[in-house]
């Protein structure tokens, strides 16, 4: 076992069976990985790696639990008030053999940023039938920022792929540039037999604000062969964005089922973005969304549960409850090849509009066509305003007789009044007060 922490003094720190004790008024230090460092438990039994301390920066520098006996590892278990990843920084636990792959267990009081192809990661590399299973990742923080980085589970054999759960009471942010930006959990086995391909982990995340930006930024769950995909469930209490190509999707490139995705937040908007499941020769997976407030989709925008080919059966999407649906220059399908098409359910609440070039599919290349079902909306089309001003002549009382001759003072209230600029903006007019006219005197 590793136990590696940073106090100012020796008595604030006590080692136990269960890891690291560190007294609740000890002054925590800074801890830095450098310069190509690795933290390793080595290969051979189960050891454990235990990190406390206030500020940890990993640099081009890896903590590593790989397993190729037949024991289960140990665990990663961090704890810190701040972590920050840099230039290719890698925690990881890896099962290579019958042995069961490691849990990473990171709970930061603060901030945590991954930059620079940087990742945190467990695997199963086992081929044999008796490979181990990935472990967990669970992460919880303030506030995570993934720039050109991973979390990831993955399994390339029977072993069964690991479940991330991230919390973050604050912001979650992917932004990709260089690299890939994603949280990924993946069955990469190719076998068409359903005994050597194991099924992906599932992925769940809780944050206030969930925001994913670039063509590479993705919350990915998939499965290439006979393995089952896994859910993606995302609790977003306040605001989900998706732009710039930013995507994500629970697919099956083989014979195993696409997984499903259960969203629930207040206002979800899309721009330029995609949420799909998707199947190559599987059944497609559902899309379950819940947006309070609004959702809007623009720009290229899709919501897709599909089957590209065979004869498996689109996927079924469920939108409900959104106060303001908009959908422009986007697109909502659940479509199959062969098989059956899904449904499309959307109930929404008072203001939904669609434009002319966006559509709504549940349809069938060859097969029986799915349904769409769009309740509680008067009017899904988007009107043109007009161009022509109005006459404000006809509009505004003219003086009385006995002042048309003379001359008067004027009062104005300015401002843009009217509605706001998005539906989720608050009013800015400002309401004129009422005025009694008394009479003037000289």
């Amino acid at each position: 076992r590793i136990n590696l922490a940073a106090v100012t003094e020796a008595n604030q720190l006590k080692t136990t069976a269960n890891g690291l004790s560190v007294d609740s008024n000890a002054q925590l230090g800074q801890i830095r990985l450098e310069n190509g460092t690795s933290v390793d438990v080595g290969k051979q039994g189960a050891g454990d790696i235990y990190i406390r301390g206030n500020q940890f920066f990993i640099d081009d520098s890896s903590i590593i639990a790989n397993s190729e006996i037949d024991k289960n590892r140990g665990l990663i278990a961090i704890e810190v008030n701040e972590l920050h990843l840099s230039n290719q920084a890698d925690i990881g636990s890896r099962a290579l053999g019958p042995g069961q792959g490691g849990e990473i267990f990171i709970k930061v009081a603060g901030k945590t940023t991954l930059e620079g192809d940087s990742q945190i990661s467990t695997s199963s590399h086992g081929t044999k039938a008796e490979a181990g299973d990935a472990g967990n990742i669970t992460l919880t923080a303030q506030h995570l920022n993934l720039m050109d980085s991973t979390i990831s589970t993955s399994t390339l054999g029977p072993g069964k792929g690991g479940n991330i759960t991230i919390k973050a009471s604050g912001d979650l942010n992917l932004l990709s540039t260089d690299y890939f930006a994603a949280i990924q959990a993946r069955s990469e086995s190719q076998e068409a037999d359903r005994a050597n391909a194991g099924d992906a982990g599932r992925i769940k995340i809780s944050a206030n604000n969930l925001s994913l930006t670039g063509e590479n930024s993705t919350i990915d769950n998939s499965t290439l062969g006979a393995g089952q995909g896994g859910s993606i469930t995302l609790d977003i209490a306040n605001q989900l964005h998706l732009t710039d190509q930013a995507l994500i999707s629970a697919d099956s490139k083989g014979v195993g089922n696409a997984g499903s995705i259960y969203i629930n937040t207040t206002f979800l908007e899309m721009d330029n973005g995609t949420i799909s499941t998707a199947a190559d020769k599987a059944d497609g997976g559902n899309i379950i969304l819940n947006a309070r407030t609004l959702l809007s989709l623009k720009n290229n925008s899709l919501l897709s549960a599909t089957v590209s080919g065979g004869q498996g059966n689109g996927g079924n999407l469920a939108i409900s409850n959104p106060y303001f649906f908009t959908l422009q220059d986007s697109a909502i399908r659940a479509n199959a090849s062969e098989g059956h098409g899904g449904l499309v359910l959307i109930i929404t609440g008072r203001h939904a509009r669609k434009s002319e070039n966006s559509s709504i599919t549940a349809s069938s290349e060859t097969g029986v066509a799915g349904e769409v079902k769009i309740d509680n909306i008067d009017n899904v089309d988007i009107g043109s305003l007009p161009v022509d001003f109005l006459d404000a002549s006809v509009l505004i009382k003219q003086h009385c007789t006995a002042w048309t001759d003379t001359q008067s003072s004027s009062f104005f209230i300015t401002g843009r009044g009217g509605l706001p600029n998005a539906p989720d903006d608050l009013q800015t007019y400002i309401p004129a007060p009422n005025l009694e006219y008394n009479g003037f005197t000289d």
